[in-house]
């Protein structure tokens, strides 16, 4: 299994149903948005984010889950940075 695969995995193995919306939980977002930012395979991660993304999108009470993987999506493209809360 490849990084971006199992990186995929990772995501969607955490993704929750929370208020009929299906959300990726902050704690599981900061650890990937880590991740990322260690990994020399930044665009490769950035692939598989947008497709995953993609398939999100058409899943009914996805948006914040999609908006939530788009973000690292744009985080391993250079377009976002990862701010500690």
């Amino acid at each position: 299994m490849t990084a971006e695969d199992q990186l995929q995995n990772t995501v969607v193995s955490a993704l929750q149903v929370r208020g009929g919306a299906l959300v990726l939980p902050e704690p599981v977002a900061k650890t990937i948005a880590e991740e990322i930012n260690a990994s020399p395979g930044k665009q490769l991660y950035a692939v598989a984010l947008i497709a995953l993304a993609k398939r999100l999108q058409a899943m009914p009470g996805s948006r914040p889950a999609t908006q939530s993987v788009t973000l690292l999506a744009a985080l391993a493209l250079g377009d976002a940075t990862a701010t500690a809360r």
